[in-house]
C-alpha cells in the first residue's frame, strides 16, 4: 500500500527518532574533547607505564618521556604527526554535528538523510586510517644518526592490540572519544533505517530490536575481553616467608616479577630469565665476601630497589656486586656497598646503569676493583649514579656510550674510555679523584657541562687526552686540578669551558693536529699553559679566550682587546728546568721574576701562547652553584675581627693612662734601722780597660744626706747605677739589706732616683707620666694627686711633657722617685741644668725631705749644695774614693781652699794688705785687688777687719778653688772623719705590694701600643695592607658565585697571601726594631728600669703590645676583606679564611720576635731599623733568589729545596697556608709531593711547629741578651 505524506508524519516514533538523532549530534561534538586513542608503552625503567592519548587536536599525556625514548632509536617527536589533520578536526566534527542537528528536521528526500549520516560513518574509518598512516610513517623512517639506531630496525607499530619495539612492549586500543563517535553513528543508522522503513518495516525493527542491542552488548563485551592486556605472574619473597629468593629464581617464568621485601638474603644469585627483580623496604643481598652477589644472564631482566653488598675481592675473577651478561637489561635504584667491582657490563649492549649508589670495600686503590666496568657493550646508558671510593669507571670497547649526570667522588679515573668511540659524558661531577676523565684511542666523543675539580692524585688531570680525536669539549668548570686539560696527540674543539684555579690550565705535551681553544675563561690558572716541546704544538690555535691575567686594553669597547694576548712565565720555565723550584710557588720572589720579563721584554723568554682576540670578561659560566656558605658565618667573622682590630689600635682606655681609683697596696710596718742603710764593699766597675770605679767602699746610716763628690767622670754617676742595679759590677752593694747586682728589683721599689738629665716619654701629659709608674709600683691613685698638689704640678697635670720648663722636669722627676714614699733618695746633680730661681727652689725642696727623715745619696761638684744639704761628703777621684769628710770639716776645707777678692781704693791697698797679713791671713795683689787665701770658716771676717780699720771696700768676691785640694796631704784623722763603720745592714720589708708580673707587662704593652699609635711606619704600613686587602678581595671577586666561588676564593686567597708575605713581614720588624731602640734613642731606657721593673717585664710588655698592635693591623686587614666577602655573598669557608687570618697573624709575630732580636742588640733606632729592612729584604727575595740560583746550578733534589725554604719562616707561612687552603700541596711540585709523603696530613701543623720555633727562638735569644747584657751594661 502505498502512504501518503500525512502516514509518513503520522508514523509511530518518530520522537524516539529524533532523540537518538539529537543525541547522536551532541556525542559527536562531546567526542572532541576526549581521546580518540590510547597507546600504552611497557619499559623496564617505566613500570607503570607510559600513556599517550589521541585527541582529533594531538596527542597528550606522557608525550615528552616518550619522545625522550624515541630520541635515541631515531624517532620524531609525536608533535610532528598529522599537522593538517589536526588543524581541520574541530572543524570538521562541528559540520558533523550540524548535518545530524538537521537530520532531526530533515526526513524528504532518503538520500538526503543518508547523506547528513554518512560523514559521522566516515569519522570511524579515516581516523584509524590516519593514525595507522602515520604510525607507519614514523616507525619506517628513523634518523640513522640516533644513538641507538643501529640497534633497532624499522617497523610498524601497532594500531589495534599489543606489540613489541625494541625491548618496548606496545598496546593500542581505541578510547572514550572513539566510543563515543561509535555510539554516535549507531543511533544516527538506527534513527534513519526506522524512518526509512516507516510503518511497513517499522514494526519488525521495533521487534527485533532488543535482541539486537543485546546482541551487540554482547558482541561489545567480547570486544573488550578480548582487548584486556595479559599479565604476568608475580612472586613475593618477604622476610621469614616460606619462599627464598633462589627458589623464586627457579620457579618464575619468563617476563614474572619477582618482589623481595625487605630483609637479609645470604647467598648469590643467577638470573637466567627475563625477570623483574623488585625490592622493597631495600632488601639485602649479602654475598658473604666471595665471588659475585648477583649475575644477569638473561636479556631485558630489571634490577630495582636492592642493597648489594660483600662480594669477594679477587681481581683475577672479578668478583662484583653485579654481574651483566646480556644485553637489554636495566640496573637501577640500588646502593651496592663493600663490593670490588660494582656493575660489570660484559656484552651488555644498551644495558641501563641509573640512580646506583656505588661504595666500594677498603682497600688500597690497587685492589680495588672498577665500580663501573662496560666490556663490549655498546649503547649502554649510566646516568644520575653516585659512585665513592671505588678504583675506575671504566669502558672498553664500546660504540655510543652515555655517562649523564653521575657523581664520581674519590676513585682514580673519574671516567675512562678506552676505544669508545662517538659517546657522550655531560652533565656529572668529577671531584676529588686522581684523573677526573681521561680518553684513550676514542674518536668523536662529546664532553659537556662537566664539573671536573680538585682532582689533584699522581695524575692529577681533569681532562686527559690520549690519540683521541674529532673531540668536543664545550661549557665544562675545569678548576682547582693539578692540570685542568692534558693534550697528547689529539684533536678537537674546545669551547666555553672555565677553567679555574688549576696550576697548570692546558698542559700539550704534543699537539700537531688541529686543536682550537676558543671563548674559554682561564681564571687565576698558577700556569695559564704549558707546553712540554714548544716545536710539537703547531695544531694549536687561540682565539677569543677569557685570560685574567690579560693586561691590555679594549679602546673600542668591542669586548675585545685590542692587544694580542701573550704568556710569558720566566719562573715557570726556570722550573720546568728543575721541578722542585715549583716549591717557591706564590712567593713574592717568583712573582718579581715575571713583573722583571714584562717590564724589560728584550731579556723575556718566548711567548707560550698567542691569542689574537682575547676576550676582556669571560662568557657566561656554564655551572651556577648554589649558595652553601653560611652569610650569618661570614657576618660574625667580619664584625668581630674588625671590632677587635679597631680596639687593639684605638686610643688604650685602660687604668694606667687614666684618673681613677686603683689597687692599693698596704702599708707594712718598717723595720727601724738605727744603723745603716747602704753599705758598699769594694765596688768596683769596668768600662773596657778603664776603672769607672775602684775599690770604693761606704756606709750610708738612716735619715743620713751623703753627697759624692768629685770631677766629671769620677765614677758618682756609675756609683749610683750600681746601687740601683742598672750596672754589672765587682764587689758588693746592699740597700736595705737587698743585693743590688741580684736584687735590684727590690732595691728599685724602695729607692726614688732623680738623673742628671730627665728623659720621659715626651707625649705623654703629666698625669698620664705620673698614673703610669704610680701602677708599676703599686701606688694609689690618691698618692699622684697628693704629690701633684704637694710639688705645686697640679696646674701643669695635663701639659705634655716636652712642654715643661726644665725646673718642672726635675720637679716630675722628684714627684716621680717620691711615689712610693720610698726611705731613700738617689740624686745625679739635681740642680746641675738650673738656674739661680730654680735651684734655689729645689735646694729648699730637698731641706723639706732631709727634715723629714729622708736618707738622700746625691752627687755634686756645686759646693752651695754640700753646704746647704750635706752631712758627709765621699770625695771620688778616678773612681777611687780619696776621702770622707763631714759636711763641717769639707766646707771648711773647701772654704780654704777658695779665695776672697777685694777691690779697695789704690791709696789704701797697701795698707789693706799689711791688717791682713798681721792678723795671720795670706795676702797678694793681684790685677788691683787683694785676693785673700786659705779663709778660716767664717769669710766675712777680712771684710770686717777692712772695714773697722776704715778702709773702704769697693767690692768683693768670693771664688771656689780652681783645683780640689792635694787629698793625700790632709791627714787621714781628717780625711776619714765622716767614714761610718761597716755593720751589717739589715733587711727592710717592702713596703708596698708590688705589681704581678703580668700587672706590669700589661701596663708595658698598653703604653707600647699608645706609643706605636704615633709611629708613623706603623701607620703607613697597617693602612697599605689594610687598603690593599680590600682592593685585592674586590678584585679576586670577579666570577665568586658564577661557578661555585671557585674563581674569587682562589684569587683573594692567593692576593692575600701575597700581601701577608710582603707587608706583614715588613710590620712585624719594623715594629720590633723599634721596640727597645727607640727607647735607647729617647735616652728613657734608664727611666723606665731605673723604676722597679725588670729587663724581662720590659721585653714581655714591648713584645705584648707589639702582638697587639700587629695583630690589629692584620686584623682589620682580614675583617675589612671578611666584610666585602660577605657582602658579596661569596660562597667560601669560614673556616679556612680565618686560619689563614691566624697563620699571618703568627707569620708577623715571628717577625716581630727578630725585629726584638735586633732591637736588643744595637744601640741606635735607625740602625735597628735598616738591618730591619735588610731582613726583610732578605727573607722576601734575596733567599728565594738565592735557593733559585743554587738549586739551578746544583740540580737540587725537592727533599734538600724543601728543608732550606725551612730556614726561611716566610716559606714555612706560604706552606702551612696552602696546606690549609687547598688541603694538599701539589701546586708546588715535586717538594710539595715530598713534604706530603714525609708528613701526610700533619703538614700543617709541621709548619705551625716550624712557625713557634721562629718565634721563640729570636724572642728567648732577645730576652736573655737583654736581661743579660742589653740592659745591665
Amino acid at each position: 500500500m502505498k502512504m501518503t505524506r500525512t502516514q509518513v508524519f503520522d508514523c509511530p516514533g518518530e520522537g524516539l527518532n529524533k532523540v537518538m538523532l539529537l543525541l547522536a549530534s551532541l556525542l559527536v561534538v562531546a567526542s572532541i574533547f576526549l581521546p580518540y586513542w590510547r597507546i600504552e608503552i611497557v619499559a623496564p625503567q617505566y613500570p607503570e607505564g607510559l600513556y599517550v592519548y589521541i585527541h582529533v587536536t594531538g596527542a597528550q599525556g606522557d608525550v615528552r618521556e616518550v619522545d625522550g625514548l624515541n630520541h635515541y632509536i631515531g624517532m620524531r617527536p609525536l608533535g610532528e604527526a598529522a599537522p593538517f589533520e589536526r588543524k581541520i578536526s574541530i572543524p570538521g566534527l562541528s559540520l558533523i554535528a550540524l548535518a545530524l542537528l538537521a537530520s532531526v528536521f530533515v526526513r524528504r528526500p532518503r538520500w538526503l538523510q543518508v547523506m547528513l549520516i554518512l560523514p559521522v560513518l566516515a569519522v570511524l574509518v579515516v581516523f584509524p586510517a590516519d593514525l595507522y598512516y602515520w604510525l607507519r610513517e614514523f616507525g619506517l623512517n628513523l634518523d640513522p644518526k640516533a644513538p641507538l639506531s643501529a640497534t633497532v630496525k624499522p617497523f610498524v607499530p601497532p594500531l589495534v592490540g599489543p606489540g613489541k619495539i625494541a625491548q618496548f612492549g606496545v598496546v593500542s586500543w581505541p578510547w572514550l572519544g572513539y566510543a563515543l563517535v561509535v555510539v554516535a553513528s549507531v543511533l544516527a543508522v538506527w534513527a534513519t533505517a526506522r524512518r526509512v522503513r516507516c510503518e511497513r518495516v517499522l514494526a519488525g525493527y521495533q521487534a527485533s530490536m532488543p535482541g539486537r542491542a543485546a546482541a551487540g552488548v554482547a558482541s561489545l563485551g567480547l570486544l573488550l575481553v578480548s582487548l584486556a592486556p595479559l599479565h604476568a605472574r608475580e612472586w613475593v619473597v618477604a622476610s621469614g616467608g616460606t619462599l627464598s629468593l633462589s627458589e623464586a629464581l627457579q620457579r618464575a617464568q619468563a617476563g614474572d616479577t619477582i618482589r623481595v621485601v625487605g630483609g637479609i638474603h645470604h647467598g648469590h644469585w643467577v638470573v637466567e630469565k627475563p625477570l623483574y627483580l623488585l625490592g622493597e623496604h631495600a632488601p639485602i643481598l649479602d654475598g658473604g665476601g666471595v665471588g659475585t652477589v648477583l649475575t644477569l644472564k638473561a636479556p631485558h631482566s630489571v634490577v630495582r630497589g636492592f642493597v648489594i653488598r660483600n662480594s669477594g675481592t679477587v681481581l683475577n675473577s672479578q668478583d662484583s656486586g653485579i654481574h651483566v651478561e646480556a644485553p637489554d637489561c636495566i640496573v637501577e635504584d640500588n646502593r651496592i656497598e663493600r663490593v670490588l667491582f660494582g656493575v660489570h657490563l660484559d656484552y651488555a649492549h644498551r644495558t641501563v646503569v641509573r640512580r646506583n649508589t656505588i661504595f666500594s670495600h677498603d682497600l688500597p686503590i690497587a685492589r680495588r676493583g672498577d665500580q663501573i666496568r662496560i666490556w663490549y657493550s655498546h649503547h649502554a646508558i649510566v646516568e644520575q649514579n653516585t659512585v665513592v671510593g671505588g678504583r675506575d669507571l671504566v669502558f672498553w670497547y664500546s660504540e655510543g656510550v652515555q655517562i649523564r649526570n653521575n657523581v664520581v667522588r674519590q676513585s682514580r679515573y673519574g671516567v675512562h674510555f678506552m676505544y669508545c668511540s662517538n659517546s657522550v659524558v655531560e652533565g656529572n661531577i668529577l671531584e676529588n679523584n686522581s684523573v677526573g676523565v681521561y680518553i684513550m684511542y676514542s674518536d668523536g666523543v662529546r664532553v659537556a657541562k662537566n664539573q671536573i675539580r680538585a682532582n689533584r692524585g699522581p695524575s692529577g688531570m681533569g681532562l686527559g687526552i690520549k690519540d683521541g680525536y674529532g673531540l668536543q669539549v664545550e661549557q665544562n668548570l675545569i678548576a682547582d686540578n693539578r692540570m685542568g686539560i692534558f693534550v697528547d696527540s689529539g684533536e678537537g674543539v674546545y669551547r666555553g669551558n672555565w677553567l679555574i684555579r688549576n696550576d697548570v690550565g692546558v698542559y700539550l705535551h704534543l699537539a700537531v693536529k688541529t686543536n682550537r681553544f676558543e671563548e674559554n675563561a682561564f681564571i687565576e690558572n698558577w700556569e695559564q699553559v704549558s707546553l712540554e716541546r714548544p716545536h710539537s704544538v703547531s695544531g694549536v690555535s687561540w682565539r677569543g679566550n677569557y685570560w685574567s691575567d690579560y693586561s691590555g686594553y679594549d679602546a673600542d669597547g668591542d669586548g675585545t682587546g685590542d692587544v694580542a694576548y701573550q704568556a710569558v712565565k720566566v719562573f715557570d720555565l726556570l722550573a720546568s728546568q728543575n721541578a722542585a723550584l715549583r716549591l717557591l710557588t706564590y712567593s713574592p720572589s717568583a712573582q718579581a721574576l715575571d713583573f722583571g720579563a714584562r717590564v724589560f721584554p728584550l731579556f723575556a723568554p718566548r711567548p707560550l701562547v698567542r691569542d689574537e682576540a682575547p676576550r676582556m670578561r669571560p662568557l657566561p659560566p656554564p655551572y651556577t652553584s648554589k649558595r652553601v656558605a653560611s652569610r650569618q658565618g661570614w657576618l660574625l667573622f667580619a664584625s668581630l675581627t674588625l671590632t677587635l682590630g679597631v680596639l687593639g689600635v684605638a686610643r688604650p682606655r685602660v687604668q694606667a693612662f687614666r684618673k681613677q681609683k686603683e689597687r692599693t697596696g698596704k702599708r707594712v710596718m718598717a723595720v727601724q734601722l738605727a744603723g745603716a742603710v747602704i753599705k758598699v764593699s769594694n765596688l768596683t766597675r769596668r768600662f773596657g780597660n778603664v776603672r769607672a770605679v775602684d775599690s770604693v767602699s761606704f756606709v750610708v746610716r738612716e735619715g743620713e744626706t751623703v753627697a759624692l763628690w768629685g770631677a766629671n767622670g769620677a765614677g758618682k754617676t756609675t756609683i749610683l747605677r750600681c746601687l740601683l742595679g742598672l750596672l754589672r759590677f765587682e764587689g758588693e752593694a746592699r740597700v736595705l739589706g737587698y743585693a743590688a747586682d741580684r736584687e735590684s728589683l727590690a732595691v728599685r721599689q724602695q729607692v726614688g732616683y732623680v738623673p742628671q738629665l730627665i728623659h720621659l716619654h715626651p707625649d705623654q701629659t703629666v698625669l698620664e707620666t705620673m698614673h703610669f709608674y704610680a701602677r708599676l709600683r703599686g701606688v694609689a691613685a690618691e698618692r699622684v694627686e697628693t704629690l701633684l698638689r704637694e710639688w705645686e704640678l697640679e696646674p701643669h697635670a695635663e701639659k705634655p711633657v716636652h712642654a715643661l720648663s726644665g725646673g718642672l722636669k726635675q720637679k716630675l722627676a722628684l714627684a716621680l722617685a717620691l711615689l712610693s714614699d720610698p726611705p731613700i733618695l738617689l740624686l745625679d746633680e739635681p740642680t746641675a741644668h738650673l738656674d739661680t730661681a730654680a735651684r734655689a727652689e729645689w735646694l729648699e725642696l730637698l731641706r723639706r725631705l732631709k727634715a723629714e727623715g729622708k736618707t738622700l745619696v746625691f752627687c755634686t761638684h756645686q759646693f752651695a749644695e754640700v753646704r746647704a744639704l750635706a752631712d758627709r761628703v765621699i770625695v771620688l777621684e778616678y773612681g777611687k774614693k780619696v776621702a770622707d769628710l763631714t759636711g763641717r770639716d769639707f766646707a771648711q776645707l773647701w772654704l780654704q781652699r777658695g779665695s776672697l777678692r777685694l777691690l779697695v781704693p789704690p791709696s789704701d791697698s797697701e795698707r789693706a794688705q799689711q791688717l791682713l797679713r798681721e792678723a795671720g791671713y795670706s795676702v797678694e795683689a793681684f790685677d788691683g785687688m787683694v785676693v785673700v787665701h786659705h779663709l778660716p770658716a767664717k769669710r766675712v771676717d777680712p771684710l770686717k777687719l777692712l772695714l773697722d780699720s776704715g778702709i773702704e771696700v769697693l767690692d768683693y768676691e768670693w771664688r771656689a778653688p780652681v783645683e780640689s785640694p792635694d787629698w793625700s796631704q790632709i791627714p787621714e784623722t781628717m780625711r776619714f772623719a765622716g767614714e761610718a763603720s761597716a755593720d751589717e745592714v739589715p733587711r727592710m720589708k717592702n713596703s708596698l705590694a708590688l705589681p704581678s708580673l703580668l700587672e706590669k707587662v700589661r701596663l708595658l704593652a698598653v703604653k707600647e701600643i699608645r706609643d706605636s699609635r704615633r709611629n708613623r711606619w706603623f701607620l703607613l704600613l697597617a693602612g697599605i695592607f689594610t687598603v690593599l686587602s680590600v682592593i685585592l678581595t674586590a678584585f679576586g671577586l670577579t666570577g665568586t658565585g658564577e661557578s661555585g666561588g671557585v674563581a674569587g676564593f682562589g684569587r683573594t686567597f692567593a692576593s692575600l697571601l701575597n700581601l701577608s708575605l710582603l707587608i706583614v713581614p715588613l710590620i712585624g720588624l719594623i715594629l720590633g726594631a723599634m721596640s727597645v731602640a727607640s727607647e735607647r734613642d729617647q735616652q728613657t731606657l734608664y727611666t723606665l728600669l731605673s723604676h722597679p721593673i725588670s729587663p724581662t717585664d720590659l721585653i714581655w710588655g714591648k713584645f705584648l703590645g707589639g702582638m697587639v698592635l700587629l695583630g690589629s693591623a692584620v686584623l682589620v686587614g682580614f675583617g675589612s676583606s671578611g666584610l666585602l666577602l660577605f657582602m658579596s655573598g661569596a660562597d667560601m669557608p669560614v673556616g679556612q679564611f680565618a686560619g689563614q687570618m691566624g697563620l699571618t697573624l703568627l707569620l708577623g709575630w715571628v717577625c716581630l720576635a727578630l725585629g726584638m732580636g735586633v732591637s736588643t742588640l744595637v744601640k741606635r733606632g735607625a740602625t735597628a731599623v735598616g738591618i730591619a729592612l735588610l731582613m726583610w729584604l732578605a727573607l722576601v727575595f734575596i733567599s728565594d733568589l738565592g735557593i733559585i740560583g743554587t738549586a739551578i746550578a746544583l740540580q737540587l733534589k725537592a727533599q734538600t729545596l724543601l728543608w732550606l725554604t725551612f730556614l726561611n719562616p716566610l716559606q714555612v707561612f706560604k706552606i702551612a697556608v696552602i696546606q690549609l687552603m687547598e688541603g694538599n700541596l701539589e701546586v708546588l711540585g715535586s717538594a710539595g709531593l715530598y713534604a706530603r709523603d714525609r708528613f701526610g696530613d700533619g703538614v700543617l701543623w709541621v709548619g705551625v711547629g716550624a712557625l713557634l720555633a721562629w718565634l721563640a727562638v729570636p724572642l728567648l735569644i732577645a730576652w736573655t741578651w737583654f736581661a743579660k747584657r742589653g740592659a745591665r751594661e
